[in-house]
């Protein structure tokens, strides 16, 4: 590939290689890369908002890309990402009222119900699922 001896033309195919696997690679696989940056974590989440952050490492700078106009006295939102009330204290110490997110998963839902019906069963509580008992449509 190169003639020995050629120091530049090394230099060159690590720059190369750097910049191939830190701005295309990422792009291709669709790699998302996380950082702390104090500027922008003071802009607030809305789950609704469509908004985008993203390092242009020519500039040297982030960019956040708003999903529709702002007045100019109207506070800017960005989304976290689709993340449960759960996720969004214990990573950003807050919660999201109405959250369309928000999961509350129950693990041993017979364990749960069995001292307000002693006769549940695991069988039962998943043939009632099945058959959309209560509304839930069922679970499949």
């Amino acid at each position: 590939l190169m003639p020995q001896g050629t120091a530049f033309g090394g230099g060159g195919l690590v720059v190369a290689a750097l910049v191939f696997q830190s701005l295309a690679l990422p792009r291709i696989l669709g790699i998302k890369h996380y950082v702390i940056s104090p500027v922008i974590d003071m802009i607030n989440h809305d789950t609704r908002e469509a908004s985008e952050v993203t390092y242009a490492p020519f500039q040297k700078s982030f960019v956040v890309v708003a999903s529709k106009s702002y007045a100019r006295d109207k506070q800017v939102f960005i989304s976290y990402g689709k993340r449960s009330n759960d996720q969004l204290l214990q990573y950003y110490g807050f919660v999201e009222r109405d959250n369309p997110n928000d999961v509350y998963q129950i693990t041993d839902l017979a364990g749960v119900l069995k001292p307000h019906l002693p006769d549940i069963t695991v069988d039962a509580v998943m043939l009632a699922w099945d058959q959309g008992v209560g509304g839930g449509g069922g679970g499949g």
